[in-house]
């Protein structure tokens, strides 16, 4: 009988001690949760510069660590491969650190922070869902090679289209590998990607700034640069700063903020709060 009677104090006991735990776990992430006045607070303050805030908010700012990528050794043939068709034909010229490749018209173009390509394509795009096929074409390539781009933006512009691509690891948006296409109405075609190999997320987790802090922070710069504009997303991820010696590299948790449909961005690195135009 006792030994019944001890075991459900024990069992009481274990509940109660849960339920301790869950309260402060949900008190504790609740300190790293944005609140709803913190977001009116700052749409009003920036309001006043012309700018309006017209999206939601990453409400988490939890502390974050890094992420350690390593610097990836581009296969000159496989981009021939990609862009020219083959190698056949294709003239190679170093200058400085850059490689450049040249057939007829199309110019690949190697360099240490990013590739370029600008090429002309065989059809004019009849619109942005034809161009946005052309471009594919080429992300697909480049997808089965190395990376994993996937679409963010698309929209016309006064001389044809735009398109980015980005990329994520363990379900973190990694902002340095990037894919930017400009897609001319005559045909023309613009590519500038980069991609480092993420790794893995190691050093001590440190604390962040709120994206109200960033979309403050980065309204300096955009009050810059327009006399209206509205921040239509911000989004929270990784950006490559740091490169050392041995071939390691650092990424660090930063704001993303863009603005007026995608047409400018901004990040702010969520450790210190230096806004950049992107």
């Amino acid at each position: 009988m006792e030994w019944k009677r001890a075991k459900n104090y024990t069992i009481v006991f274990l509940i109660i001690i849960n339920v301790i735990f869950l309260i402060l776990n949900v008190a504790k992430r609740s300190e790293y949760r944005l609140s709803t006045s913190d977001i009116t607070a700052v749409s009003q303050v920036i309001e006043d510069r012309g700018i309006i805030l017209n999206c939601d908010l990453p409400r988490d700012f939890s502390p974050m660590g890094q992420l350690y990528m390593r610097e990836f050794g581009y296969d000159n043939l496989e981009l021939q491969e990609i862009f020219f068709g083959g190698i056949s034909g294709v003239r190679r010229v170093d200058v400085n650190d850059d490689i450049i490749f040249s057939r007829d018209n199309n110019t690949l173009t190697v360099a240490r922070d990013s590739v370029s390509f600008s090429g002309t394509l065989e059809t004019q795009p009849a619109d942005i869902e034809s161009a946005g096929v052309a471009v594919k074409e080429y992300v697909d390539a480049l997808n089965d090679y190395f990376g994993d781009y996937s679409l963010n933006i698309s929209s016309e512009t006064g001389e044809g289209y735009y398109f980015e691509y980005r990329q994520s690891f363990q379900n973190q948006l990694v902002f340095s590998n990037y894919l930017k296409a400009w897609v001319g109405s005559n045909g023309s075609i613009q590519l500038i990607f980069n991609y480092q190999q993420p790794l893995e997320y190691k050093g001590t987790r440190e604390d962040i700034i709120s994206a109200d802090e960033a979309v403050y922070a980065a309204s300096r710069l955009i009050d810059d640069d327009f006399t209206t504009a509205s921040v239509d997303g911000v989004e929270k991820g990784y950006f490559l700063v740091e490169r050392y010696g041995s071939g390691e590299l650092a990424a660090v948790p930063q704001y993303k903020i863009y603005v007026n449909g995608g047409s400018a961005s901004y990040y702010v690195n969520a450790y210190s709060g230096d806004a950049t135009v992107d």
